[in-house]
């Protein structure tokens, strides 16, 4: 067995290869088309256009999921497609935490395949039936009586679900009318009109521009509310911080002053220098606003003078600040100390101590330990804050509350979780099981925690609540939304009209262009569409041009065949007087006329002289055309049936005897003349 050579076996690895993947792609196409793969597809495409969603703000989001499910309306039926609307709805479920959303989806579903299947092509005008007002009612039951939602939220789900529905519906109308003019060609069914092309067109061209400078103008809306927030937040807090640090910086420096006075007079510790120190400390205590008490103590911690006097004097020295004794502190670092909160019996933090060491020189001698009340502070809090949504709490040691402006003002992360975090500036959002993503929103709050200066042991927490900015962004998105879906009500409408009388001299041209022949046959008169727009005008003219001309070939063609029938008529008249002469004389005659095949295999016409002279039957001959050799006698019989071949040469002349049925010997002269078609060739004998 020969080898092939190396360029053969590459070129049938190559057609293999070629053939391989042509059946791979074919069976790949066939696949495809098949109904369940697409049902598949574009139900799983649904769920994941609800997935990936397009945030607008406060849990508010733009969805996908329904252009895949007007997708299997459009092109499988409505069962399927109310299932995939089903399925894919079901993740709101998920994403909102309530299934009233599931319902309203699935109503679109049904409404938009119950309209398909009556014969409604256009998904955007269905879908615009459904939404207003039918869905916006759905809404406002659902959202606003069921799950609680104020006016406000309730009229924004509404035009928001109710302007993404229909801009999903248009985006479905495009990829429909796509896939059906590119993939579904053969079937009339999927294929748009003229009309609906140009009305999805036009209706994308407007609808577009304006969705998208709402979604924009919205997020811009959302960035400087967020901004004003952050920036609120920051003006406060700097404030309150700035007067709290010269709070303390003015209470500090008359601490240290009058211990840099208490120097003077605390040695020799003697009841005269005694009497002027407590005549000083009372003269200062109703200077400085706030200073509720005064303590003296001597380099052995021990309590010299108190103005007033109190039972807890001795108490005073004792209690703890970060775990260590006040006085300890300030013997030991020699600077102004600032204590932890000042609690009483009931542990009702009133009041916060201030210490300052007494020096000579560099020595320790003392301490003045003055007990400042919180009414300053409080009055910082509420003289610096503007605005009731703003909350400010000053917070000490293991954020236990100092001061705050709002005594109802809670600032407990619990139950909650942050979601934005800028440094010291943080979104917390309040976990509420059974509530929707827009109640969470509304009740979180933006805060901001900042420590003070190094020496004051204390944090400011500025909160900000969220519910006065989501009623202003809703109602920003209310304004925008409403006039966007009253210019759509008012303009796809037109668009409608526009499109129709835009289209409809198209469609009237094709509808003349339809069966031309038989109406130029039947003289019907052809009403053109009229126009004002040039390119129909100019089609138009051509359609009249190409109908003229048609015309007057049919016209011609009429008149031709007029006379080619005239002319058939003639001919069909003299061939039949032909024909009757022919008979005439052949049924007159004693001769035999008949007309055979060349090889003698039928007979094509036999004259009726044949039955007189051979006595045998014409019929029999037609079934069997030799049928006339077995009245020749034996001795001519063979030389005759040789002689045939002479037919197709013209040269056939014989004479023979037949034997009648009678038995009646009689002598025959036979001739034959061969008839040759337009190509020279013999196909018939004529005898």
């Amino acid at each position: 067995m020969p080898r092939r050579s190396a360029p053969q076996l590459s070129g049938l690895w190559l057609t293999f290869s070629s053939l391989w993947k042509a059946t791979f792609w074919l069976r790949l196409i066939q696949v495809c088309y098949h109904p369940w793969v697409g049902i598949v597809g574009l139900t799983i495409a649904a769920w994941m256009g609800n997935v990936l969603r397009l945030p607008l703000f406060f849990g508010v989001d733009f969805l996908f999921g329904s252009i895949a499910v007007m997708l299997v309306l459009n092109f499988y039926g409505v069962t399927v497609g109310v299932l995939a609307a089903a399925i894919a709805g079901s993740y709101t479920w998920i994403l909102w935490e309530h299934p009233w959303a599931l319902i309203i989806f699935t109503l679109e579903g049904l409404w938009v395949g119950l309209g398909l299947k009556r014969g409604y092509r256009n998904l955007l005008l269905i879908d615009l039936a459904y939404w207003v007002p039918f869905g916006m009612i759905f809404v406002s039951f659902f959202y606003g009586k069921l799950l609680g939602f104020s006016p406000s939220s309730t009229l924004l789900v509404a035009l928001k679900q109710g302007l993404n529905g229909i801009f999903n519906a248009l985006i479905a109308s495009i990829i429909s009318n796509f896939i059906s003019t590119t993939f579904l060609k053969n079937r009339q069914a999927y294929q748009p009109s003229f009309q609906q092309v140009v009305f999805t067109w036009l209706a994308f061209a407007t609808m577009t521009p304006l969705l998208l400078i709402t979604i924009v103008t919205g997020y811009n809306n959302l960035q400087n509310l967020e901004a004003e927030i952050w920036s609120t937040l920051e003006v406060t807090s700097s404030t309150v911080q700035q007067n709290i640090e010269n709070w303390y910086k003015e209470s500090s420096v008359s601490i240290a002053s009058l211990a840099r006075q208490a120097a003077a007079l605390i040695i020799p510790e003697t009841p005269e220098n005694k009497k002027d120190l407590n005549t000083f400390l009372v003269i200062l205590k109703s200077i400085v606003p706030d200073l509720n008490q005064i303590y003296t103590v001597n380099e052995q911690g021990n309590l010299i003078v108190a103005v007033p006097p109190s039972p807890l004097s001795e108490k005073l020295l004792n209690i703890p600040w970060n775990n260590q004794n006040i006085f300890e502190q300030v013997k030991r670092q020699k600077k102004v100390i600032i204590s932890e909160i000042l609690a009483d019996n009931d542990k009702t933090y009133l009041e916060i101590g201030i210490a300052a060491p007494i020096l000579s020189g560099n020595t320790f001698n003392g301490m003045i330990y003055g007990i400042f009340g919180l009414t300053e502070l409080e009055n910082i809090l509420k003289r610096e804050v503007l605005g009731e949504n703003i909350n400010v709490v000053l917070l000490g040691a293991n954020d236990r509350v100092i001061v705050k402006n709002v005594e109802q003002s809670s600032l407990s992360l619990a139950g909650g979780e942050i979601i934005g975090r800028r440094e010291n500036r943080f979104h917390w959002l309040p976990y509420l099981p059974g509530k929707s993503i827009m109640s969470r929103w509304r009740q979180s709050f933006y805060a901001e925690r900042i420590p003070l200066e190094k020496d004051i042991p204390w944090t400011i927490q500025v909160k900000i609540n969220a519910s006065p900015y989501v009623d202003r962004l809703e109602e920003l998105y209310n304004y925008s939304l409403s006039l966007l879906l009253f210019v759509l009500v008012l303009d796809l409408p037109l668009v409608a009209i526009f499109s129709y009388r835009f289209s409809r001299p198209v469609l009237e041209l094709a509808k003349i262009s339809t069966n031309i022949p038989s109406r130029l046959k039947e003289h019907t008169i052809l009403r053109w569409p009229k126009t004002k727009i040039q390119e129909l005008v100019l089609l138009t003219d051509n359609f009249k041009s190409m109908v003229a001309t048609l015309k007057s070939q049919f016209d011609a063609i009429e008149a031709a065949k007029e006379q080619l029938e005239e002319r058939v008529q003639e001919r069909t008249a003299a061939l039949q007087d032909s024909e009757e002469r022919f008979r005439q004389f052949a049924e007159h005659i004693d001769s035999v006329f008949w007309m055979t095949d060349p090889k003698k295999q039928k007979v094509i016409y036999i004259s009726p002289a044949y039955e007189k002279i051979w006595g045998r039957s014409s019929m029999q001959l037609y079934e069997t055309p030799l049928d006339f050799v077995n009245s020749i006698i034996e001795a001519d019989r063979s030389r005759i049936l040789n002689s045939f071949e002479k037919q197709v040469r013209g040269e056939y002349d014989e004479e023979y005897q037949i034997q009648h049925p009678s038995g009646e010997l009689r002598w025959t002269h036979d001739r034959a003349f061969p008839i040759r078609n337009d190509r020279g060739e013999v196909y018939r004998d004529w005898e």
